[in-house]
């Protein structure tokens, strides 16, 4: 069986459950941003995993958690790619100067993936700060800030889950995202940032949509297993799989 290390600092022994066919034993952290209570779709994802075998468990949670008494919910999965790279604008606290290359969102209310690029800036603005919250990962620090650098558009943060901001709070370190989706559902990103640059300067603007659009559905995966499983994993610092629990 696998320890839980409570806050209280309490040790208790926990039987997770068989996921994809084998019992998930694993020490589990469970760090000081723990959540006494969890969302009600979160709630309901967890009961409906409790009553199920693992064989007809299903990989996508949206439809418990697009409707709430019957309204449905704007649930936003977002990520973008930018013109520049941080040593070209002077470091990371000139996030704003990098600008927009490619943005891509998933609207679970639509069911559709939406592309954009900077011309339509200001539409992807309105998209987010309609959605009743946003998902992505790193959003809050980098993303946001990105779309703070155009003084045309008024930018304030939605309701947000940043999925990295959360797991830094449970684990004292910040995963990347490709540490997290491997570790927990076994497929990788398929570039990165500075290869999206690249692109971006030879003129390739789909296949820097393409990417992003990747990466979007990466986190959405993530957060759907976070739902229905209420715990992720992770490669630690030492390369070590481990398992941490999450209330999304």
């Amino acid at each position: 069986m696998p320890i839980a290390f409570l806050p209280t600092g309490r040790i208790i022994r926990h039987e997770w459950p068989a996921v994809n066919g084998r019992v998930g034993g694993i020490t589990a952290r469970w760090g000081p941003a723990e959540r006494d209570s969890v969302c009600c779709c979160v709630r309901r994802a967890v009961q409906s995993c409790q009553r199920a075998s693992t064989a007809n468990r299903t990989h996508t949670l949206a439809p418990h958690c697009g409707s709430t008494g019957g309204t449905a919910i704007d649930l936003v999965y977002f990520d973008l790619e930018t013109q520049r790279t941080f040593d070209e604008v002077g470091g990371r606290h000139n996030v704003r100067k990098l600008r927009l290359a490619a943005a891509v969102t998933y609207n679970t209310a639509a069911q559709a993936y939406r592309r954009y690029t900077e011309g339509r800036v200001k539409a992807l603005v309105e998209e987010l700060q309609h959605a009743d919250l946003v998902v992505g990962y790193n959003v809050i620090e980098f993303d946001y800030e990105v779309l703070r650098g155009y003084r045309h558009v008024s930018f304030e943060n939605p309701p947000t889950l940043d999925l990295m901001q959360d797991l830094a709070g449970r684990l004292g370190f910040r995963p990347s995202l490709e540490a997290v989706a491997t570790a927990t559902l076994s497929i990788g990103k398929s570039a990165d940032g500075l290869e999206a640059v690249r692109w971006y300067r030879q003129g390739l603007v789909n296949q820097v949509l393409d990417y992003c659009q990747k990466d979007v559905e990466i986190t959405k995966r993530v957060h759907e297993h976070g739902l229905q499983y209420r715990f992720v994993y992770y490669w630690d610092q030492q390369y070590q799989r481990q398992m941490v629990p999450v209330s999304w």
